[in-house]
């Protein structure tokens, strides 16, 4: 996430806020946030790079969380069937 406006940053029932005071801001999300509550007065939302770029007026408060990214482990199974000489399977 990149901020060119430097907020007040609080904790509020664990998620990560910013105040904003009579500013207009734009906030770059990347994917990984979650956004809780945004009380900003909304200029322009778009999608740029699979980020959400948001223009805001305070004042109001942004209040987001980060996702945990999830480790994928792949286990690979193999059968096989072992031939005997002695009785031919």
């Amino acid at each position: 996430m990149s901020i060119t406006y430097v907020p007040k940053v609080f904790v509020e029932e664990g998620f990560i806020g910013m105040s904003v005071g009579n500013a207009t801001v734009k906030l770059i999300i990347p994917s990984n946030i979650l956004i809780y509550n945004i009380t900003l007065s909304l200029i322009s939302m778009s999608m740029v790079n699979g980020e959400l770029i948001i223009e805001a007026r305070g004042p109001g408060e942004f209040l987001y969380t980060v996702m945990p990214t999830t480790i994928t482990k792949h286990t690979t199974h193999v059968t096989t069937t072992a031939t005997h000489p002695h009785f031919g399977l």
